[in-house]
């Protein structure tokens, strides 16, 4: 564990979750929304103030849950994976930059490849530029109401777990 890099300084937005289980969770909310009730779980680092491993887990109305844990210090597959009654989805890994998965239903499994458009992240600068030469204020795959929902989540599980920001104080 590096002391000196980004992931451990609170005021570079770093530790499990603000640098990490952003990519998990937005999955997540992509597909089932927000969730009606969840919990918050982490160790956190308390020389430095960031979260070395935090745990999410969200209920939704009806049956669906889901469980997102992030951390930094393990090397730990980084895929999604959902399933439901009558199917499962999993990516390959990286999350953020899949090049597939496997949709996995009772007549077996099929894999989907995918033609990831460069580095990790670099669909989102994509759709961010599509976004901006269409005159959109906002992405319709990332509307501006689950963005905020998003924000304002995080915001709470940080003070549920005790992790601030420098930049808390300046923020009412």
């Amino acid at each position: 564990m590096d002391r000196a890099s980004r992931i451990w300084a609170s005021e570079a937005g770093g530790g499990a979750l603000l640098d990490l289980a952003v990519y998990p969770f937005t999955w997540t909310l992509l597909a089932l929304g927000s969730p009606a009730t969840w919990t918050a779980d982490a160790v956190v680092l308390p020389d430095v103030g960031v979260d070395v491993l935090t745990t999410l887990s969200l209920a939704y109305p009806g049956t669906a849950v889901a469980q997102r844990t992030c951390t930094p210090l393990s090397q730990a597959v980084h895929t999604g994976t959902m399933a439901g009654e009558d199917a499962t989805l999993s990516t390959w890994a990286p999350l953020t930059n899949p090049t597939g998965g496997t949709i996995e239903v009772s007549e077996g499994v099929r894999e989907v490849r995918a033609d990831p458009t460069g580095p990790p992240h670099a669909f989102m600068l994509h759709e961010v530029t599509r976004c901006v030469q269409e005159g959109l204020l906002e992405s319709p795959a990332m509307p501006l109401d689950l963005t905020l929902a998003t924000i304002r989540m995080f915001d709470d599980v940080r003070r549920r777990i005790g992790v601030r920001c420098p930049n808390d104080a300046r923020v009412r």
